[in-house]
This record gives C-alpha cells, structure tokens and sequence, in this order.
C-alpha cells in the first residue's frame, strides 16, 4: 500500500485552529482537489489520514507531516 507524505508548516495565522479543524481542512481540500482517497471499513467511513503529531492550540510549527493512503 503506497503512502503520501506531506510537509506543511502551520504558521502564526492558523495557530489558534485545533488539531481537528485542521484534520477537516486537509480533508476538505484533497476531495475539492479531485484527490482519489482510501476510507476505513464501516458504519461511518472517514478518509485515512493522519498527522504526526496533535500540536496544542497555539503553536506554531515549521514542518508537519501528514500521511495520506490514495
């Protein structure tokens, strides 16, 4: 199963968006993109996608990570 990783920096303009809105953010633009994503088995499928580490509200970071299965 392949990966994509993206690296990203969350600067001082988004710092006071949550771990979860920014999971949101991801999702919502890789299917306005046209981005063909893999979803888990279930009742309520949801993409796979994860982030490498959930920042606290407030911190600024220069390289995210996040994991996509196509």
């Amino acid at each position: 199963m392949q990966r994509l990783r993206i690296k990203f920096r969350r600067g001082t303009e988004v710092k006071y968006i949550s771990h979860l809105d920014i999971m949101r953010l991801c999702q919502r633009a890789l299917h306005r993109a046209g981005m063909a994503l893999a979803y888990s088995e279930g009742f309520h499928p949801h993409p796979k996608i994860s982030l490498a580490v959930p920042l606290a509200i407030g911190v600024t970071s220069e390289a995210e990570l996040m994991d996509i299965t196509p």
